[in-house]
């Protein structure tokens, strides 16, 4: 019994020594005077919302679901700051960087009763270590915190802040630890437990006497203690703007990934203005440069330049939907597109398909019968009208997504030829609501666009046009659509690729059809194919080796009695496969040389059609290339007449490269 009752006396002392350590670990609570000081130096850092939206919706904005506050309020809340006396304030970095570069009007301090101040100066920055100091126009001066440059761990703090957007609160916890900063260890981050919220970025962290010990960052991701940088930090820190950072980089078609950083600083105080201006034009720098490195650094191992190209360069797809020609895990090349890709009907056989491969925006727009090409090229608000029904933005409202139907004119409507020579449409919109940027290059085609897009950050808005221009070299296509489409789109000359220039083709209802280029000739009549507005045109563009270069140019020519038909002859030129490549490639060109089937010019059926195909000239297996002709029909048809319109398409089809 007496050891029974031991043991239950051990467990009452346990359970009392833990109760004492918990009440020890609790910070004594702030008194009416201390924590009416707080709120006076302690101010919300809140944006202007913008007076314009651009944006035209499928429905009118339930804002009645929104919170009553931020139904009401004039401004977007987004952190904290506090003032430490002598015109001097403080916040985290990422809080003052939410308007660098930004569509928004620059930042504002607001006190509770409403009203805002404007911020003067810039007087410290760093961005890596988080935080900023600054001085207001009309500075309020309110009694400012005193400032513990050397707090003691174990001891209690108070994280204060604009919690949520919805006023500012006090929290208590404890000063837990320090840890190393995570890229090389330069200072230490404090660690606290008293609880933060979105919001409390830039917030003070207080000791028990109401002193500032740091400034409040970010919470752990792992558990539930939050970071702080030191207030001594800050007030130690010279009068620049610093960043000293180091970051991963990659190009999204290849599989390297590098190692970058940027170290820089330049002089304050400078104006707001004057402080987002150089600031945004050094960050825009280092990525030109990271991506000018990046691509120098590997250009022999991107496409088209490597051995492990090759594959592609001796392939070829239909690719009405842009392709992205990308590097696979083993170095390999190929062409691409998103598996997913959902579909919108637009009336009158348009349609647009969209979706995402290596976080790059694609998309295929074909165009309603009843657009011109004239009216689609010229009219940014038409194109994304379109695009918009297949990429489906919208904006949250409360619970609700409500479709955004419209974004109007672009802002920037531009143009920026590859290293193809094909012509791309570069364009943004704007969208005020959530200070993003709409970003577009689009490649007119017959049927009508193909796309990239991308929404993004208004401060990246440069990196992200650059990047669009870079990718556009690594985008495989075809040329397709009806012989209406095309009259309608060679019209439009100003915005063809410079291929075209060598390219002539020409048509007359009901009567004749005609294409050369300098590599080949092709023409034939009525007695042929049927040749009508309906019927169907595709040239297949590759990319592919000429001498010691390599070229995009025409791989194949198709010509459809029907865009949605089951008959149409086709010519397409082949390439003499290099020796690394497989036993698949060398199978077809030995069939393709020596006329082995199907190249025998003998009929015969497959998927339910009549097929008969050649091999043009008597090419040898010396030969950098050889052209095949081919001629399908919906159903079965006798020998003798498929032999006659394949004779038809010989007599009319001429080689003209050497």
């Amino acid at each position: 019994m007496a050891d029974k009752n031991k043991a239950i006396l051990g467990r009452l002392l346990l359970v009392l020594a833990a109760a004492l350590l918990c009440s020890r670990a609790g910070a004594t609570p702030l008194d009416p005077d201390q924590q009416k000081g707080i709120r006076g130096a302690t101010f919300e850092v809140v944006y202007p919302k913008p007076l314009k939206d651009s944006l035209s919706y499928e429905k009118p904005l339930p804002l009645e679901l929104v919170p009553f506050i931020e139904r009401t309020d004039k401004y977007y809340s987004v952190g904290t700051a506090f003032a430490i006396g002598g015109n001097r304030y403080v916040s985290a970095a990422h809080v003052i960087m939410a308007g660098v570069g930004s569509q928004y009007d620059a930042p504002l301090l607001r006190e509770p009763g409403g009203k805002v101040y404007q911020i003067d100066q810039i007087l410290k920055f760093s961005l890596h270590e988080d935080f900023v100091m600054f001085s207001l126009r009309d500075d309020p001066a309110p009694p400012p915190f005193a400032v513990n440059p050397k707090p003691t761990i174990n001891e209690s703090v108070y994280a204060v802040g604009n919690a949520l957007g919805e006023g500012i609160v006090i929290r208590d916890g404890l000063y837990t630890s320090d840890t190393p900063e995570e890229q090389d260890g330069r200072w230490k981050w404090i660690r606290f437990s008293a609880a933060a919220s979105p919001g409390n970025s830039g917030g003070p962290l207080l000791d028990h006497d109401g002193k500032v010990i740091g400034v409040v960052l970010r919470k752990s991701q792992n558990e539930n203690l939050n970071y702080a940088v030191a207030i001594s930090q800050v007030i130690g820190a010279k009068s620049a703007a610093m960043v000293d950072v180091r970051y991963s980089t990659r190009f999204p078609t290849m599989q390297a990934s590098d190692t970058a950083s940027l170290k820089a600083e330049f002089p304050l105080p400078k104006s707001f203005g004057d402080f987002d201006d150089k600031l945004i034009d050094l960050l825009e720098t280092a990525a030109d440069n990271d991506r000018i490195a990046y691509l120098s650094k590997h250009w022999k191992t991107i496409f088209p330049q490597n051995e492990k190209s090759a594959q592609l360069l001796n392939s070829l797809y239909f690719a009405e939907f842009p392709h992205l020609v990308e590097e696979q895990t083993d170095g390999l090349w190929d062409a691409f597109y998103p598996e997913e890709r959902p579909q919108a009907d637009l009336g009158h056989n348009g349609s647009v398909a969209a979706g995402t491969l290596s976080n790059v925006g694609l998309a295929y727009l074909r165009k309603p019968d009843d657009v011109t090409a004239a009216a689609l090229y010229s009219d940014s608000k038409v194109f994304m009208d379109f695009v918009l029904k297949g990429i489906g933005l919208t904006r949250r409202v409360g619970p609700d997504a409500v479709k955004i139907t419209s974004l109007g004119k672009a802002r920037s409507d531009t143009t920026y030829v590859d290293g193809w020579g094909r012509k791309w449409q570069l364009r943004v919109w704007f969208i005020e609501y959530n200070d993003t940027v709409v970003v577009t290059a689009s490649l007119p085609v017959p049927s009508g666009y193909a796309v990239m897009y991308n929404t993004v950050p208004t401060r990246n808005l440069h990196s992200t046009v650059e990047l669009q221009k870079s990718l556009t070299k690594f985008i495989y296509l075809s040329y397709s659509g009806t012989l209406a489409q095309w009259h309608d789109y060679l019209l439009n000359k100003a915005l063809l690729p410079a291929i075209f220039s060598t390219i002539d083709i020409s048509f007359d209802y009901d009567k004749s059809f005609a294409y050369k280029s300098k590599r080949c000739a092709v023409n034939f009549t009525k007695d042929l194919q049927k040749i009508s507005a309906t019927s169907g045109l595709t040239l297949k563009f590759s990319f592919f080796e000429e001498g010691v270069l390599v070229v995009w140019d025409v791989a194949a020519i198709t010509i459809s009695d029907d865009v949605n038909g089951d008959t149409w002859l086709s010519l397409l030129r082949n390439h003499h496969p290099p020796g690394l490549l497989s036993d698949t490639f060398k199978s077809e060109w030995d069939k393709i040389v020596n006329r082995r089937h199907p190249y025998t010019g003998l009929a015969y059926r497959t998927d339910g059609r009549t097929v008969i195909e050649s091999t043009l000239g008597a090419p040898t297996d010396a030969n950098a290339y050889a052209y095949t002709m081919s001629y399908y029909v919906a159903g079965e048809k006798d020998a003798d007449s498929m032999k006659a319109l394949l004779s038809l398409l010989d007599k009319g089809t001429t080689i003209l490269e050497h």
